[in-house]
């Protein structure tokens, strides 16, 4: 009996614990195999495949990726097939049958979410993912291909069973011409039924970064799918993982796939991240779960600070302990689930910091503006904090989501602190003259 407890014990430590195994096995004849890395306590996760170019193979492409660490840290299912040879077979029907093997066998060991199973790639990788999004619609949610087109089976005038998310990836000084890229484009353009006037372009992206070669062009298309494209300035054959000039190519593929499944947009659950109450202070990097466009928008998919969180939201740390968001520009947000214990008028100030003029923001309840816009002051540096100070008005008691949207960059958000009453902030180098009073006493110790 004791035996028996033992390899349940074991066996229940194996089902929870983090994996990352070569699986081999035979498909139509051949020997094949893959890796796969299982996070520790993943539970009908979505699997995301990582397809190597030529003369690669599934553990190479593990580590040129790092897509492990974003697989643990987001609880989704990584694999990285091998083509034989290192060659994969992109215009017939091989290597598309193995692949599919692929999803069966790991979801048959681990149980995987089949409406958010994804495939990105690069160069021979890249075509496959291609040609995995145009066969298999109703099989993968959205595809990513890096420096790959689409293979000649792929045709505009034909019809899909529902239009695939497809996020493009390329550099202007790749092996292929620009002009090759923009035909897979438009390929899908028509096929999903995009809007050319949905067109939203950004020539610097991410937009806080001015020295990034990536420009990112957006098309919103039928069933609430996008097509997104990111042409990297003088960008070579690559999968680019440089974020000074560049992007981190694994990041920005996951944060476009986890928007999608094969029910439609990705609608995940908001929650708080810590129980927030006004009156009281709120740490500004507490804000709630949820993810991208759910709990918080940020100009890109990284952590640019690389402390306290592993999401898209840029936080930094403070010389004197903690932590603040930072990099904000126009256009951001961050949220928080709040229990309101005071209704009316609602006092605040937030402590902040900049070295420019340009810093704005107000705050949202429920989707309604209920402050003026709060000009950041330039403090002459990002760790040199001031208090700025509002209101905020017509508040019901109760649970209500708080959004602290930013309407001009760049500065640090460190906490805004919410009270019934007026907050008083000195001014900058004003001083405060006391009235002095006196008292005199007895050798008694009365007063006279």
């Amino acid at each position: 009996m004791k035996k028996i407890l033992l390899l349940m014990i074991l066996f229940l430590n194996f089902s929870f614990a983090q994996i990352t195994q070569t699986i081999t096995y035979n498909v139509s004849g051949k020997s094949r195999n893959f890796v796969v890395h299982v996070p520790k306590d993943a539970k009908n996760a979505p699997l995301v495949f990582f397809v190597h170019g030529y003369g690669g193979n599934g553990s190479g492409f593990a580590n040129d990726t790092k897509a492990n660490d974003i697989a643990d840290r987001e609880k989704f299912i990584a694999v990285y097939p091998s083509a034989v040879g290192g060659s994969w077979d992109m215009y017939n029907d091989s290597d598309y049958p193995f692949l599919l093997s692929v999803i069966d066998t790991v979801d048959a060991r681990y149980s995987i979410d089949r409406n958010r199973v994804y495939c990105s790639g690069f160069s021979q990788g890249g075509f496959i993912s291609h040609g995995l999004g145009y066969k298999y619609p109703d099989i993968f949610a959205a595809v990513a291909p890096v420096s790959g087109h689409l293979p000649s089976f792929a045709k505009s005038t034909g019809s899909l069973s529902r239009p695939v998310p497809v996020f493009i990836t390329f550099g202007t000084n790749d092996v292929s011409s620009v002009e090759s890229f923009m035909d897979d484009i438009n390929v899908w353009f028509k096929l999903n039924n995009c809007s050319k006037d949905s067109r939203h372009f950004d020539r610097h992206y991410p937009t806080t970064n001015s020295n990034s070669d990536v420009a990112r062009i957006t098309y919103e298309c039928e069933n609430n799918t996008q097509i997104m494209i990111d042409s990297i300035v003088t960008g070579g054959h690559e999968w680019a993982m440089d974020t000074q000039r560049k992007v981190n190519t694994t990041e920005e593929v996951w944060a476009f796939f986890k928007q999608f499944s094969l029910e439609g947009s990705q609608e995940v659950e908001q929650s708080a991240y810590k129980q927030n109450v006004i009156p009281g202070k709120i740490q500004m990097e507490d804000y709630d779960l949820g993810g991208s466009s759910v709990a918080y928008y940020d100009d890109d998919a990284t952590n640019n600070g690389k402390y306290y969180r592993n999401d898209g939201v840029d936080i930094d740390s403070i010389l004197t302990g903690g932590y603040t968001l930072g990099w904000l520009v126009e256009k951001e947000w961050v949220e928080y689930t709040i229990d309101f214990t005071v209704s009316g008028e609602i006092y605040f100030e937030a402590n902040v910091a900049s070295d420019n003029d340009g810093g704005a923001f107000h705050i949202e309840i429920d989707g309604t503006a209920v402050t003026e816009k709060i000009t950041v002051p330039n403090t002459s540096g990002f760790d040199k904090y001031e208090l700025v100070s509002g209101k905020m008005s017509n508040i019901s008691k109760g649970s209500h989501a708080l959004r602290v949207a930013i309407d001009g960059a760049y500065f640090n958000l460190d906490w805004i602190d919410f009270g019934e009453e007026p907050l008083s902030i000195p001014k900058k180098g004003k001083r405060v003259k006391l009235k002095k009073q006196v008292s005199y006493f007895d050798l008694l110790g009365r007063n006279k």
